[in-house]
């Protein structure tokens, strides 16, 4: 999620100096409460990269966000569903210290709007009043989790799916996820960290920051799909595959596939870019550790390329060049081999197929933890 977040900042905010970032927000900016007429509302403010308001509200009664866009030609905003203007407006917008008055209007029916503004804290510097608890929090609860009984090549384990609360409507999306119910010494601390992905019903949650992105971008709900399923379960490892669908705020929506593994011994995570030694891949150090990141070394892509599977080019010529010229590649633990799919642009992601590369042809570029890894995973075979 923290690429996503990068991404949707850029997008955010396109074209804007840093010295524009940190001028000083306007009056209208922040988190405000109070009421349309009798109905009791919550509103976020911001401004876009032109300097024009922006922000959306919903009504306490129903948590469905409405937006608002600024005009070019006075204190008067549109509101606004789905980039499209609604005929409804907020007429005369007018700020004295800590509160907000305007006229609502639409047609021939007029409601005063009387709000305070509320004190907000957001989950990242860089988000704005949107994407804060005072905004989201009476938003984020009314979901629930499901269990169901599931088996994978005759391991037994339990799918646990997300469906939102009705605030985010049908396209809002879900989480699915798997608990092991085995009794490997790691099982527990893997199932927490696999139960993370689900919403937890708190502001904080990766499904409703995307949502919220979204808000703060067009005023509309954006939405979250992401599917964790089985691909590998053995004695000693767990190797899954995570499908990902979402629109939060950037420029289009995003699609992507990737794994995660899991030593069942340790209940740790596994980075099985530490399996390979420097011969194939090369380990890139950030300012922060956060921000540190893989390469695939040409030696280790060639390697994929040769095992080239037959819906990796799909109906695009560039499909194959674009693989070939890939230098960041998502990794997964196979029975046979090493899993490989290709970082593509977004235009292209439709190629980016999964190789897999057999152990016997990887022996060269293993390091000691995947040598090790390799034969914990050959012996548990049966």
């Amino acid at each position: 999620m923290k690429l996503l977040r990068l991404l949707v900042l850029f997008v955010l905010l396109p074209g804007v100096p840093a010295a524009a970032q940190d001028a000083p927000k306007p009056a209208y900016y922040g988190v405000w409460k109070g009421a349309i007429g009798a109905y009791p509302v919550m509103v976020c403010l911001d401004e876009d990269g032109l300097g024009q308001a922006r922000g959306a509200y919903y009504y306490l009664s129903h948590l469905s966000p409405i937006g608002l866009a600024g005009r070019d030609d006075g204190p008067d905003w549109d509101e606004r569903a789905n980039d499209d203007a609604s005929g409804a407006r907020w007429h005369g917008v007018a700020v004295k210290g800590d509160t907000l008055s305007a006229s609502w209007m639409q047609g021939k029916k007029i409601l005063p709007v009387r709000l305070a503004r509320q004190k907000f804290v957001t989950k990242d510097d860089y988000d704005g009043p949107c994407m804060g608890d005072a905004f989201i929090a009476p938003r984020a609860g009314g979901g629930n989790v499901t269990s169901t009984d599931a088996s994978f090549e005759g391991t037994a384990y339990r799918k646990l799916s997300y469906v939102p609360g009705k605030q985010f409507g049908e396209d809002g999306g879900s989480v699915e996820t798997i608990a092991l119910v085995s009794d490997a010494p790691g099982d527990r601390a893997i199932n927490a960290l696999l139960a993370q992905d689900l919403p937890d019903g708190g502001w904080r949650s990766d499904f409703i920051q995307c949502l919220s992105f979204e808000v703060a971008n067009s005023g509309s709900d954006g939405y979250f799909n992401l599917a964790i399923e089985p691909d590998l379960i053995t004695p000693r490892w767990l190797d899954v595959s995570v499908g990902n669908e979402n629109s939060c705020g950037g420029a289009h929506p995003n699609a992507w596939s990737s794994f995660r593994t899991f030593d069942r011994a340790s209940g740790k995570e596994v980075d099985l870019f530490r399996w390979l030694t420097d011969k194939a891949v090369a380990h890139v150090a950030g300012d922060r550790p956060e921000d540190a990141y893989d390469t695939v070394l040409p030696p280790l892509r060639d390697l994929a390329l040769a095992h080239r599977p037959d819906d990796a080019d799909g109906d695009d010529p560039d499909c194959a060049e674009a693989s070939n010229d890939a230098d960041f590649w998502r990794l997964g633990l196979a029975r046979d081999g090493l899993r490989m799919i290709p970082s593509l642009p977004h235009v292209l992601e439709a190629c980016a197929a999964t190789y897999v590369v057999p152990w016997a042809e990887l022996a060269p570029y293993l390091s000691d933890a995947g040598r090790e890894g390799v034969a914990a995973l050959k012996a548990g075979r049966s």
